[in-house]
């Protein structure tokens, strides 16, 4: 099977290691560059695989896009400026003299054998102009929202921020919560700026004993977090 369409699949899966399996550890998560500046992607591998080493990019509303192959080949159509090299388990791929095109995210996966792996993914977000922080607010919840037995989900909407990537975290009475979190993908408006959401559902003895609610937002327009609070008395 072409190894794009493997790509699909996989990229659903978590990445975990267990006998005779080969594993990846792709870092960094996220990176920001301006245009113009050089980008590194390392892929280590729990054995070496020689190379048999593919780089993917993958781009919203888009099919995966072969880059690399075997390493250090570039694949028909791809930019001179993105190159690859290898050393043992180690896989790095480069690139040089970085274009607003090439914001995306990037998977490294193998070929050595089957079943492929991939990594978990680079996001690389090329910025262009000064950062702009967030504007956060929680949503009030009603008894609409509510199912039975279960307290409404409490949703949390950033928006106005750029460039993209955001680190969000929710305390109920000022202590870390420990509900389920769900963060959405960040959608690009118009102005250049992201938004996102993240939705909080509590258990309903946390919710009955909870008297506020805040949704931490951290951005690298501002060294301190931006924040909104949510009091429970203003909940219908």
């Amino acid at each position: 099977m072409d190894p794009t369409v493997k790509l699909i699949a996989l990229l659903t899966l978590h990445v975990t290691g267990s006998l005779g399996v080969i594993t990846v550890e792709q870092t960094p998560q996220t990176i920001s560059v301006e245009t113009g500046g050089t980008v590194k992607i390392l892929c280590r591998f729990s054995q070496d695989i020689g190379n048999y080493m593919n780089l993917y990019q993958l781009k919203p509303g888009q099919p995966p896009k072969l880059l690399i192959y075997l390493s250090n080949s570039l694949f028909s159509g791809t930019p001179g400026h993105f190159s690859g090299s290898y050393s043992g388990a180690d896989h790095t791929f480069t690139i040089s003299g970085v274009q607003r095109e090439d914001e995306a995210e990037y998977h490294c996966g193998h070929r050595y054998s089957t079943p492929y792996m991939f990594g978990q993914g680079t996001k690389l977000i090329v910025k262009s102009g000064d950062p702009s922080p967030p504007e956060v607010k929680i949503l009030h919840p009603t008894k609409t929202d509510a199912s039975p037995g279960v307290p409404a989900p409490l949703v949390c909407v950033v928006s106005k921020f750029y460039p993209d990537h955001v680190t969000v975290e929710w305390l109920v009475d000022g202590q870390v919560a420990k509900g389920d979190k769900q963060n959405s993908q960040s959608v690009r408006a118009s102005d250049r700026t992201f938004s996102m959401s993240s939705t909080l559902q509590l258990s309903p003895a946390d919710w009955e004993a909870a008297k506020s609610f805040t949704c931490r937002v951290q951005h690298e327009a501002k060294p301190q977090p931006t924040a909104a609070t949510l009091h429970k008395s203003q909940c219908q």
